[in-house]
């Protein structure tokens, strides 16, 4: 994949969180790993919703698409591929206290996402 160019952005809060994307991307069974914290308007016109993984505390912006991407600097995102942004919001997720009350369904998905990716 060729680097794609920064994206400008505008972050705002929502009354009422949309856990649709990342239940599409993600399985309904790691939702709830996460926080809804904020959405975004890219420059382009996309709208992306930014996740905050409760224990790694690491985000994951999901594009209402499906795309997902990092946040480079303050304010400014880069569409990355599905199976960095999932590494990075669960980098160091096994060495945490408490660990996840299923980590088999962890390790699933994580593992389904990547095959998917390759």
């Amino acid at each position: 994949m060729a680097p794609t160019s920064l994206i400008s952005s505008t972050s705002f809060d929502h009354d009422e969180p949309d856990w649709k994307p990342l239940e599409d991307l993600l399985g309904v069974d790691l939702v709830g790993a996460f926080m809804w914290m904020f959405e975004l308007d890219l420059a382009d016109g996309t709208s992306v919703y930014a996740y905050k993984h409760i224990a790694t505390r690491a985000y994951i912006y999901v594009a209402v698409d499906g795309r997902t991407f990092g946040c480079v600097r303050r304010d400014h995102y880069r569409e990355i591929p599905l199976h960095v942004a999932v590494a990075l919001a669960f980098d160091g997720w096994e060495g945490l206290h408490p660990q996840p009350r299923q980590p088999d369904i962890v390790r699933d998905a994580l593992r389904r996402i990547g095959a998917e990716c390759r």
